[in-house]
Parts: structure tokens; C-alpha cells; sequence
């Protein structure tokens, strides 16, 4: 398969984390509605489910953060296995 594109999360389980919920491991929960067009996410142990809504990010921004940066740090990218 080919990657379109990548769905950039660390923030959830950062707050997640800070509102006390320090027993809590990846994200690793994906589901679609495909009947509504919804994304939900979770991850193991997690308290909680969400509901997320996507949007396309700029590749650049103004306040410096680029997006090709953090999937490089995030990311297994092609070669790096």
C-alpha cells in the first residue's frame, strides 16, 4: 500500500497523562463509521474514547512547527525499518 497521509496524535495522550491517568500506554484504537463519515480513537488502558474530526495541516507554519519534522520523529519511514 501507499501512505496518503498521517493522523498526528502525541497531544492526546500528553493530557491524558497530565490529568492524572499516568496507567495508560499507546494509542492504538482506530475506528471508522463509515455510515456517519466519524473517526474514533483510543489506546490500551485508555479511560476514553474519541471522536475526532480531520483537516489538513500546512506543511509550514508561522509559529516555526513543521509538519514533516515531527512525522520524521514519529513516524517509521521507508527505510528506517
Amino acid at each position: 500500500g501507499v501512505v496518503l497521509g498521517w493522523v498526528l496524535l502525541p497531544n492526546l495522550r500528553e493530557r491524558l497523562v497530565a490529568a492524572g491517568y499516568n496507567g495508560i500506554d499507546v494509542l492504538n484504537g482506530i475506528a471508522w463509521d463509515s455510515n456517519r463519515n466519524r473517526i474514533f480513537v483510543t489506546g490500551k488502558l485508555w479511560p476514553k474514547l474519541y471522536e475526532i474530526n480531520l483537516r489538513e495541516m500546512k506543511r509550514e507554519r508561522k509559529d516555526g512547527f513543521n509538519v514533516d519534522t515531527i512525522i520524521e520523529q514519529l513516524c517509521l519511514l521507508d527505510g528506517r525499518l
